[in-house]
Formats: C-alpha cells, structure tokens, sequence
C-alpha cells in the first residue's frame, strides 16, 4: 500500500499483545510511512551550509524559525561621527562605531565587506552639521551656491551605486540631512564604501555625521525563481 504522507497524515490502530493478530500489511504500512517522511525531509535537515560552515540547528523546527525571522542573515550598520568634508573633493568617511555587524563586515576604515553573494538592500544617510546640533542657528552657513551629495559606490571607484544630490543658494544655514538607497547584487568579498562631497562651504570644512547600512535580502533567483 502506497504511504499517504506528505498529503495527508496516516493514522495508525492500536494492537494488543496475545489478543490480536498482527498482519504484514500492518507493519509494512508503517514502513511505508517511515520511508516517506524520510524521504520528504532527506538526511539531516536540520544542518545547511552557510557562508561555506556547516549550521546545526537542534531540530527542523528551529532551522525553520531561523529562517522565516532571518536570523542568519547578514546586516550591519555603522556611523562616522563628527567627520569634515571639504570644499569640492570626494569625501569617504572613516566609520567610527556600529550599532550591528552580523558577519563581520566592519573591519574598521571606511568600507563594508559582503560576506556573503546575493542581493542587499543598501543605504546611506547624512546629516551635514555636528552631531548633536538641532537649531539652525548651530549649524554652518554657505558661503556659495552649489550642491551637496551622498552616493555609495565600490570601494575600488568613485561611480555611484546609488545617489542623491541637493542643491542649497549662498546664505543657507539649516538643519540639512539626505539619504540614498538601492538594492544591489553584492558578491562576496568586494567592498562598499560612502561617498559625499560638498560645494557649498569654502572658507573650511563642513561638519557631518553619517551612516551607512547593508542587509542581505537574499540569494540570487534560481532558474524556477525559488
């Protein structure tokens, strides 16, 4: 008899020893059953490989809930705090913390490591005066017109992945911030790194505070898109 499972639940009757007869068929449905639950679930499905190290999970229950709440997937966010940029030159700011780093891709400097190939959500934010000021009046005035920008680009050029562009008249003084943010597909071990620039502020260099933030989404899309 072919086992039902995994279309259905197979329910099974009690026996009684020296009270009933026990027949083949009993036992070998239950085998039949095993093997399918066997082959449904294949040898040790609560391990998988990630990032090329065995994971183990205590059981397939707990390998299931890691994945459905991404616990496995890689995130991090960093801050560089209280940088200068100056006046028309391509800035990468030196993080100084972070606030989660999964796998690593913080090593100190200016960039993030992917640790993993697939696609990641990207974002890059910026607020162009000291950290901690929060009226206008604490921020520096521009002594020109012209444009201030945030990009993220690879750690090996200046072309952004993704951008933004603002452009501010001679005289501004305000609380400014921008972001940007893309989805990339990210491979293991290249770099990313932020790129701002200001033309706004001669006379010396502008203050800023800035975050740069990479999640995994997920792997790249196999050919029936699972």
């Amino acid at each position: 008899m072919a086992a039902v499972y995994p279309t259905a639940v197979k329910s099974f009757k009690a026996r009684q020893n020296y009270t009933m007869i026990v027949d083949a068929g009993d036992v070998n449905q239950a085998y039949d059953e095993i093997t399918s639950l066997q082959t449904v679930l294949g040898a040790m499905p609560h391990q998988d490989s990630l990032d090329g190290q065995l994971k183990t999970w205590p059981n397939v229950k707990s390998s299931i809930a890691s994945a459905r709440r991404g616990l496995t997937h890689p995130i991090c966010r960093v801050t560089a705090t209280n940088f200068r940029v100056p006046f028309n030159d391509d800035t990468f700011p030196v993080f100084t913390s972070k606030q989660v780093d999964t796998h690593g891709m913080w090593q100190g400097g200016s960039t993030l490591v992917c640790p993993r190939t697939g696609w990641y959500h990207i974002s890059g934010y910026i607020r162009w005066h000291k950290d901690g000021a929060n009226l206008a009046a604490q921020t520096q005035e521009y002594d020109r017109s012209g444009k201030s920008q945030i990009g993220i680009c690879k750690a090996t050029d200046t072309v952004f992945l993704c951008g933004q562009t603002s452009y501010y008249p001679k005289g501004w003084q305000d609380l400014t911030r921008a972001d940007t943010n893309a989805f990339i597909y990210w491979t293991k071990g290249s770099a990313i790194r932020l790129n701002v620039y200001q033309a706004v502020l001669r006379r010396e260099r502008m203050w800023a505070t800035a975050w740069l933030t990479a999640a995994y989404h997920r792997d790249a899309p196999t050919a029936n898109n699972m």
